[in-house]
């Protein structure tokens, strides 16, 4: 029995997961995929993220990753250029730009670490299961398992 189910083991779902295995829910994380894995999206993240990070336990994996921090932006237009600094937030001033494939692995991984987060990739769910109008679970199954509940 889990407490959620979350669909989707990517930036939502893993930190999803991460916050409610902190508050003591247990959780089903499920994803179609294996990770690491592509996808056609990269995530900019403001200088507040870095808190978000902090408190998901990813900071320093996400501080070690081959993306530089970001102190200011440039737009250019065919009247002016702005250049301006990222303001500070929490102490922290830095922006990123992760690609997916490596946000996506840390903090799958990073909910992988938590005894009441159980993981299962490569689960492609079939359909809601439903009782008095209210979803009670999933039906699924992994590649070389029948449906399971």
């Amino acid at each position: 029995m889990y407490d959620a189910i979350i669909v989707g083991a990517r930036v939502a779902g893993s930190a999803t997961a991460i916050f409610l295995a902190k508050a003591g829910y247990r959780v089903l994380l499920v994803d179609k995929d294996t990770f690491p894995s592509f996808t056609l999206s990269s995530h900019f993240f403001w200088a507040k993220a870095h808190t978000l990070f902090a408190e998901l336990g990813v900071l320093s994996e996400i501080e070690s990753t081959s993306a530089p921090p970001l102190y200011w932006h440039a737009s250019e237009s065919e009247v002016r250029t702005i250049v301006a600094e990222f303001p500070a937030v929490d102490g922290q001033r830095a922006a990123r730009c992760l690609r997916r494939i490596v946000l996506d692995k840390i903090l799958l991984d990073a909910a992988r670490k938590y005894p009441n987060i159980d993981v299962r990739e490569k689960f492609t769910v079939q359909e809601l299961m439903r009782e008095d109008g209210k979803v009670i679970g999933i039906r699924g199954h992994s590649p070389k398992s029948d449906s399971v509940e």
